[in-house]
């Protein structure tokens, strides 16, 4: 199925999305909940002023990104990364 230039919010539940390709989209204001994202490659995405919650991230790499302003738990990550290479 192929869905283009949708300008309709649109409400996908209990659906298989895998191998799924989404190109040049605004899902600003969009929420994802209970959702499998294994695997998942993100790339060119601006996350300013979003949040994630109880996710598992465990294996999860991020690699040259823009982290400031970015935290986790309340701690800016800009401080971790000053703590750890000051040891």
């Amino acid at each position: 199925m192929e869905l283009t230039d949708m300008t309709e919010a649109l409400q996908v539940t209990d659906s298989n999305l895998t191998g799924s390709s989404f190109q040049d989209v605004d899902l600003s204001g969009s929420k994802i909940n209970n959702a499998r994202l294994r695997k998942l490659k993100l790339q060119d995405v601006d996350f300013s002023e979003s949040l994630i919650v109880d996710a598992n991230l465990s294996g999860l790499e991020i690699r040259d990104c823009n982290l400031n302003g970015m935290q986790i738990n309340g701690v800016a990550v800009t401080d971790l990364f000053a703590a750890y290479c000051a040891k």
